[in-house]
C-alpha cells in the first residue's frame, strides 16, 4: 500500500490542521463518526468490492457495524502508510530537524504530538531522538512526594517521557483544574507508583494499540473533596486484567446501570452488557463480542459478557430473590445458553474451555455479582 502514496513537502496540507479521511461507498458519502486523534492526510476514499447488505444501512448514508469495522481497518491502513512516509523523511540522512521544524521549514507547523499519537508502537520506536527532542507538548503528571500519600501536580515535557510512556500508570477520573496543586490518595499503599499521568488524549491514543493490564480504584482527595480515581496500566495483548478489591466491585457492578464514568457504555439495542474480563474468570473471557452487546467505550480489553440482562437484575431486586434463585433463573434461561455458545466459539484461550466449565464459571460470577449488588442496594437505601 505504501508505494501508492507520496508526500510533497511543498504541499501546504502538511501543516494544515483538522485533516481527516472521508469515505464513500460506490460514490455515496457515508457518515464517519470516528474520533480521529492523530495527524492524518486529507483523503477521499471511495470503497468498492464490499457487500452492500453487510456494509451499508438501508438509507445508504450510514455503515452497518460490519461496515464500520471494515472502514476503520482501511483508515488504520491509511494512517500507518502516512506515518511511514513521514518516518522515511525523518530518517533521511539529509533531514535536518532544526531546519525542518524551524521558521519557514517544511515541518514548521507540523503537529508532532498528533503524529506520534497516530504511529503504531513499532513506528514510534523508529522516530529519531533528534525529532523527539522537538516535541513541545506538556503532560500533566502527579509526582509522589516524601509523604507516600501525597502527590503534587507538575508539567512534564512529553519528550522526557519517551520512550516508555506506555509503561507508566495512567489516571481516569482526576478532576484537574487551575487551582489543583496536590492530591492525597486513600488508602495509603506502599506500591503506589512514583508517577501517574493524566492526559485524556494520550489515554485515548494508548487505547488504540494497547489493552488494560491492571485496574485499581482509589480515592483522591483534591481541594478537600474526594473523587474516585482509576489507576490503569497497559499490556500489548488482551488478557484478563488484575484488579484491586475496589476495582473488582466496580467491574462487576458495570453489568448494570449507573456505572463509573470509566465504563461509559455506548448503549446498543441489547440490555445485556459486557465488561473487562478479570482474573479468576478466564474461562468466560472472549476476544470478540456480538454486535448488539454494549461495552465500555473507553479502553480495550479482553471481555466477559454478562450472564444476565438488566431486566434480570431488576427482577432480582424487585422479587427479593436469594442468590440461589437468581443463579437458577439466569442459568436456566434460553438467552443464557446463547451466551455460553458465543463464549465457546470466541474464547480468548487457545484451547477453549468446555461448556460445563463455562457454565460453572458463570455460576461463580453470578454469585459474586449478587453479593456485591445486594451490598450496594443496601447502601443506596440507607442513603435515601
Amino acid at each position: 500500500m505504501l508505494e501508492r502514496f507520496d508526500f510533497d513537502k511543498k504541499d501546504s496540507s502538511l501543516n494544515s490542521q483538522g485533516r481527516t479521511v472521508y469515505f464513500s461507498f460506490k460514490g455515496v458519502p457515508v457518515i464517519n463518526d470516528y474520533n480521529y486523534l492523530a495527524a492524518r492526510p486529507l483523503c477521499m476514499v471511495d470503497v468498492y468490492g464490499l457487500d452492500a447488505k453487510e456494509t451499508i444501512s438501508l438509507n445508504r448514508s450510514e455503515c452497518t457495524p460490519e461496515g464500520e469495522r471494515r472502514i476503520w481497518e482501511l483508515h488504520q491502513q491509511i494512517q500507518m502508510a502516512f506515518c511511514e512516509i513521514i518516518l522515511q523523511k525523518f530518517q533521511d540522512k539529509q533531514f535536518d530537524p532544526d531546519k525542518a521544524f524551524g521558521q519557514g521549514g517544511a515541518f514548521e507547523h507540523f503537529d508532532l504530538y498528533a503524529f506520534w499519537l497516530g504511529c503504531t508502537p513499532q513506528q514510534r520506536q523508529h522516530i529519531p531522538q533528534a525529532v523527539v527532542e522537538k516535541f513541545p507538548n506538556d503532560v500533566d503528571v502527579l509526582v509522589r512526594t516524601t509523604d507516600p500519600q501525597k502527590y503534587q501536580i507538575s508539567k512534564n515535557k512529553m519528550r522526557n517521557l519517551i520512550p516508555g510512556i506506555e509503561n507508566r500508570t495512567y489516571i481516569m477520573g482526576f478532576p484537574l483544574s487551575d487551582r489543583t496543586v496536590e492530591c492525597y490518595v486513600h488508602p495509603i499503599a506502599a506500591d503506589l507508583p512514583e508517577y501517574m499521568i493524566e492526559d485524556g488524549t494520550l489515554f485515548d491514543a494508548l487505547c488504540t494499540f494497547y489493552y488494560i493490564q491492571s485496574l485499581r480504584l482509589v480515592q483522591g482527595e483534591v481541594n478537600d473533596e474526594l473523587h474516585p480515581l482509576f489507576l490503569i496500566t497497559w499490556q500489548e495483548t488482551p488478557e484478563p486484567i488484575r484488579v484491586s478489591d475496589a476495582a473488582r466491585k466496580a467491574v462487576l457492578l458495570s453489568f448494570r446501570k449507573g456505572s463509573f464514568a470509566l465504563f461509559d457504555y455506548k448503549l446498543n439495542q441489547s440490555t445485556r452488557r459486557a465488561t473487562f474480563a478479570i482474573e479468576g474468570y478466564e474461562a468466560v473471557a472472549v476476544k470478540a463480542l456480538p454486535d448488539l452487546i454494549s461495552k465500555p467505550s473507553y479502553a480495550n480489553s479482553a471481555w466477559m459478557i454478562s450472564p444476565f440482562t438488566e431486566e434480570d437484575d431488576d427482577k432480582r431486586k424487585d422479587a427479593g430473590w436469594s442468590k440461589e434463585q437468581f443463579t437458577t433463573e439466569v442459568v436456566n434461561s434460553r438467552p443464557f445458553s446463547l451466551v455460553v455458545n458465543w463464549v465457546e466459539h470466541h474464547s480468548l484461550r487457545e484451547t477453549p474451555p468446555t461448556r460445563q466449565e463455562i457454565i460453572e464459571t458463570y455460576q461463580r460470577l453470578i454469585g459474586e455479582y449478587y453479593d456485591v449488588a445486594v451490598e450496594e442496594d443496601a447502601k443506596a437505601e440507607t442513603n435515601q
